[in-house]
């Protein structure tokens, strides 16, 4: 197996880290996702890639994160309200 940049050596801790801290969590897959880019970004950032570069991440997160809101909302909404089921 090829040896990982110093880099990618930080990236796969922190995802592993992540990983096994919410392994038997209840906490939505969506929720994990989120922290795991999160993550990435920051290591990326902290290498020197520019915000510009990372900016089709940035909206990554952007979109699960209001989806999950967008989700909760509806989920939180009574049978009979407008706009549910």
């Amino acid at each position: 197996m090829a040896e990982l940049s110093p880099s990618a050596n930080r990236i796969s801790a922190a995802l592993r880290a992540l990983r096994q801290v919410y392994a038997d969590s209840t906490v939505d897959k969506a929720v994990l996702g989120l922290k795991c880019l999160q993550a990435v970004m920051t290591e990326l950032a902290a290498d020197g890639v520019p915000a510009d570069d990372l900016k089709p991440l940035a909206d990554l997160k952007t979109l699960i994160a209001s989806s999950k809101a967008d989700s909760k909302t509806v989920a939180a909404e009574p049978p009979d309200a407008p706009g549910a089921g």
